[in-house]
């Protein structure tokens, strides 16, 4: 069989540069595949990536059920010629293309993957891949004013991109720490993570807000981002006793709803905020609630976002339902038979009517509740909330809560209620979460108490790659706005979160935003080390973090 090497550069690297290019396959199997990858820079300010020697292609064919196996790894000198050949790539859909470059002494030192990838004979089979550090972090180049902000939202938009919008921008210390929003909060900005590059989209918000909540709801003709609520305020007092010293004025907290739309199929940087929702507001006003899409159509569950300092406030035991459809709020007629607020939720089953799972933010018994959809929301017939109480999860507010496989679920950090009053943060704050399903309304749910956390900690994030892998970044500790640079991993072996080497650790800070990309890696946005970052008017805090944990082959 021939090999299509004729005119075949195919992968070129040039001034931390890699592009991947193609041509026509001459027989039906195998095929080349056509890569163009760029290689983020370092966040130390010198602008380079990790050095590399050689370069490792690998293709892994993915099942239906998540499943895969390896369909292609071969290694690469890399000699500073800027060339190579690559070929013999079995054809398949739903390929994932992982590419490593890997230094002297054979280690991984830059990582990029593309997932969905289709390898087909007579096509360009081109894969777009973002080359980020092994084990460290790299920094995307931030769009033009995006600066420092507490609180934002980053969301998926599909197509490998993520929305990050809004944030507390501005400080005032003049009594005691308010941070505020001013014009910088109605902005928003897209990652794309194919590229490495980050754009600003030209609509603005009617109002600024952070802390809010927001969700994608794609559709065949439009896109739609929904934001749910959120402040334009949050105030931090030192010396507040309870051991908590955060809280929002009810008068500046927002009940009201934005809607940002581009048709499918365009670029989302061309999104406008609608103008005519503004007299669609919440039950109550909302700040962390919790958003998710609960039907195929676009209803969105609103829930919690009360006052965590009024811990049994029962205005907020209803959820609001907001349909996508007619940009209104419809009848819900759920309730959660409790109040939550600082609470959090995952998705535990997907499907046209989820289950999700909704933990802490409430002094109540149940400390964890299964929210079942309804099919027939629209008719008034909302959807019910199955109670649990297990045994050793304390009552946690501002916590981490992260899926992971088999069932469970990691819940980190936070701060918990106890004996009347918040208690400091602990490093003892962290549980695994196991869910066992026995028939269709009957779970099993036990907590294993796993400690471990170094430190106590809350506005922290922590993502999970391939469902085992936890990693713990940043976060506030103690009752100042001692920042947190310590990153810790879940080590299922050892039973307990274990401290990450010192080339992992972040820069300390608190406040910021994360989720897990398609490809593998986080995307950090936002958040603070201190009040001076929201005196000065650099650019913003945007990382993509690939764990040394993340897994390279599979």
């Amino acid at each position: 069989m021939k090999t299509c090497l004729a005119g075949w550069p195919a992968l070129l690297i040039v001034a931390g540069m890699v592009a991947l290019t193609s041509c026509a396959a001459e027989e039906s199997m195998p095929v080349p595949i056509g890569v163009k990858a760029s290689a983020l820079a370092t966040c130390s300010g010198s602008g380079d990536s990790k050095a590399f020697e050689k370069v490792q292609v690998i293709v892994r064919h993915l099942d239906v059920d998540g499943t895969g196996k390896k369909t292609f790894n071969k290694t690469y000198s890399y000699n500073g010629s800027g060339s190579m050949k690559v070929s013999s790539v079995p054809q398949g859909q739903d390929e994932e293309v992982t590419v490593i470059g890997l230094d002297a002494f054979g280690e991984p030192a830059l990582f990029g993957r593309q997932s969905n990838t289709l390898i087909e004979q007579g096509a360009s089979n081109d894969v777009a891949v973002v080359l980020s550090n092994y084990g460290g972090f790299s920094c995307p180049k931030g769009a033009a004013e995006y600066t420092h902000r507490l609180f934002p939202s980053v969301t998926p938009i599909g197509n490998d991109r993520y929305l990050i919008a809004g944030g507390l921008t501005t400080i005032n210390t003049t009594s005691m720490t308010i941070f505020e929003a001013d014009d910088g909060s109605r902005k928003a900005w897209v990652y794309d993570s194919k590229t490495g590059g980050m754009s600003k989209v030209n609509s603005l918000m009617t109002n600024g807000r952070a802390a809010h909540s927001a969700v994608f709801v794609p559709g065949a003709e439009t896109n739609k981002v929904i934001f749910f609520g959120g402040t334009r305020e949050m105030r931090f007092n030192e010396a507040d006793a309870s051991g908590f010293g955060w809280f929002f004025e009810t008068n500046q907290a927002q009940q009201s709803v934005e809607v940002l739309e581009w048709t499918t199929g365009e670029s989302p940087e061309t999104a406008q905020f609608r103008t005519d929702v503004g007299e669609q507001l919440l039950f109550r006003k909302r700040v962390w609630a919790s958003a998710n899409v609960v039907s195929n159509d676009g209803l969105v569950l609103v829930c919690g976002g009360g006052m965590w300092n009024t811990v049994s406030d029962p205005d907020y035991d209803d959820c609001d339902v907001w349909d996508s459809l007619i940009n209104e709020f419809i009848v819900s007629n759920v309730t959660m038979g409790l109040n939550r607020t600082a609470h959090s939720v995952a998705v535990l089953s997907g499907g046209s009517l989820p289950r999700l799972l909704f933990v802490g933010g409430t002094t109540a018994t149940d400390r964890v509740q299964i929210f079942k959809a309804s099919s027939e929301q629209r008719s008034g017939n909302g959807g019910n909330f199955l109670n649990y109480n297990p045994s050793g999860l304390g009552k946690v507010f501002h916590h981490s809560l992260t899926a992971m496989s088999d069932g469970r679920f990691a819940v980190i950090g936070g701060i918990l209620h106890s004996e009347g009053s918040f208690q400091p943060p602990s490093a003892d704050n962290a549980w695994i979460i196991n869910v066992k399903q026995n028939g269709p309304d009957d779970y099993d749910i036990s907590v294993d108490s796993i400690g471990g956390l170094g430190v106590g900690r809350y506005f922290h994030v922590a993502q999970a790659p391939s469902g085992k892998h936890l990693t713990i970044l940043g976060g506030f500790s103690g009752t100042s706005l001692n920042a947190v640079s310590e990153a810790r991993y879940y080590d299922e072996e050892q039973g307990g979160l274990v401290a990450l080497s010192q080339d992992e650790q972040a820069a300390a800070r608190g406040g910021m935003n994360s989720i897990l990309m398609a490809n593998d890696t986080l995307l950090i946005v936002g958040g603070i080390n201190g009040e001076n970052d929201l005196t000065i008017g650099e650019s913003g805090v945007i990382e993509v973090y690939t764990p040394s944990s993340t897994p390279l082959y599979r």
